[in-house]
């Protein structure tokens, strides 16, 4: 539409037509408000108010304007329209009328309102699955630390009764009574391992994270030489590895349970030979311990960071079966990812990303330059 200086209209499009039901000639000479819907539906003057205090302002500065509004069609049905109102000038430069430039934005205004409402069921669905994650960490963390306490009283009786019957009497046992009573002292230590290594996963999840930044190399040399009891025929290459921000006791736990792990399962080679190395991928720095050891089928990789999974016989190589899914706890504390790949008799490399909270960013590969 066009209006002159006072507001009248000089010019209504076919479009103001269709969406009104009244015939473009007779807005000709009214005002904006003067003319209604066909239809019988009352004055929207908030409306008309603002559409006049847009006009006057348009042609009192010569700047446009721009306004959203929300006006009833032919049909009654509420449509938003977005004008731009344009001051038209004469060749002296003085503002003689304005020009309306309409846009139907009322699929727009759904869509933004759909958005909003989706966003605001998101967040209600988000907050409610945090607490309900909350709340399975806290049965989790409560049932490790219960099963520790009323557990570890009855080992400890067990592992006494075995001792004070080898001591008191191994003399009168037979061989196999002294092989059944040896059987179950090995049992009630690998029952108190594997609830102190449910304990560390209960921890890794519930734990504060202390972030600093960690030389991820001299960490992992550091926890090679307490692992690696020399001499030993274990060759062990550990490059210089890229700076990382994280937490010390976490990272640490990290490479403790994949060199150790990659030391067992190479234990069969007569040169047991481990790489803790790192290469960039998409701009993402990826840290690897590789190993020539027995490897594992690539179809259940899955399995292998969940609780109590082997892929291997515990008589071959005894484990908790928990070591690698602490290692995933940790690695996703730290907003990064582990995977594996192997070949069976051919060694498994563990991969894993950590993500730079501090920055936003991604492992870096050198510590930041400080300045003066």
């Amino acid at each position: 539409m066009r209006c002159d200086l006072k507001g009248r209209y000089i010019y209504a499009s076919p479009h103001l037509e269709k969406m009104t039901g009244i015939p473009s000639h007779q807005y000709i000479g009214k005002r904006l408000g003067e003319m209604q819907l066909a239809r019988d539906l009352p004055a929207d003057n908030e409306r008309v108010a603002l559409l006049r205090k847009a006009l006057d302002t348009v042609i009192g500065t010569g700047i446009p304007e721009q306004v959203s509004i929300c006006a009833p069609d032919v049909n009654g049905d509420s449509r938003w329209l977005e004008l731009r109102l344009v001051p038209e000038r004469d060749v002296s430069g003085a503002t003689v009328s304005v020009l309306a430039i309409c846009r139907d934005t009322t699929e727009q205004k759904a869509a933004e309102a759909a958005l909003k409402n989706l966003n605001a069921t998101l967040e209600a669905r988000v907050e409610a699955r945090t607490l309900e994650l909350k709340r399975a960490n806290l049965d989790l963390k409560t049932f490790a630390d219960t099963a520790s306490h009323d557990l570890r009283a009855p080992l400890r009786a067990i592992a006494g009764f075995v001792n004070l019957i080898s001591e008191q009497e191994g003399d009168r046992l037979s061989e196999n009574g002294r092989e059944m009573l040896g059987r179950v002292s090995a049992s009630a230590t690998k029952l108190s391992n594997l609830i102190n290594a449910i304990l560390i996963y209960s921890h890794a999840g519930q734990s504060s994270l202390s972030r600093e930044l960690v030389p991820m190399g001299p960490l992992a040399r550091e926890v090679a030489e307490e692992l690696i009891a020399q001499p030993s025929n274990v060759r062990i290459e550990i490059a210089d590895l890229p700076f990382a921000y994280g937490d010390v006791t976490m990272l640490r736990q990290i490479f403790q349970n994949l060199v150790s792990n990659a030391i067992k399962f190479s234990s069969v080679r007569a040169e047991p030979r481990i790489e803790v190395k790192w290469r960039r991928e998409d701009e993402q720095v990826v840290y690897y311990v590789r190993d020539n050891g027995v490897g594992f089928d690539t179809r259940y990789a899955h399995k292998l960071c969940s609780m109590f999974q082997r892929l291997h016989r515990e008589v071959e190589f005894p484990s908790s079966g928990v070591g690698l899914a602490i290692v995933k706890r940790l690695v996703e504390r730290h907003g990064g990812r582990v995977w594996a790949e192997s070949q069976l008799g051919q060694g498994a490399t563990f991969f894993f990303t950590l993500a730079n909270e501090r920055t936003g960013d991604k492992a870096s590969a050198s510590p930041p330059h400080s300045s003066a």
